[in-house]
């Protein structure tokens, strides 16, 4: 089978089951693809996923500790209400 377009995994499903290729076409099309394994790049969601974790607290603990260091707000002053004569 030469149309790729009815290889590609999003769709095989539906030409498989309409008849239009057949189980034997998609095998012969999948054993015909290059292993590209040793050009994948790796990424670990994980130590990302730990890496902005640790950037989050720490900017919670900076932004806790300024409030802390922050000098309190001056007092109200409190007013008794005269009323006019």
């Amino acid at each position: 089978m030469t149309d790729t377009r009815k290889m590609d995994v999003r769709t095989v499903h539906r030409y498989l089951h309409k008849g239009l290729a057949t189980s034997a076409d998609y095998e012969q099309h999948l054993s015909a693809l290059p292993d590209l394994a040793e050009q994948a790049e790796f990424i670990d969601y994980e130590a990302q996923f730990r890496e902005e974790e640790a950037r989050r607290l720490a900017e919670e603990a900076r932004a806790e500790a300024a409030a802390a260091a922050a000098p309190p707000p001056p007092p109200a002053m409190a007013t008794a209400y005269v009323p006019p004569a």
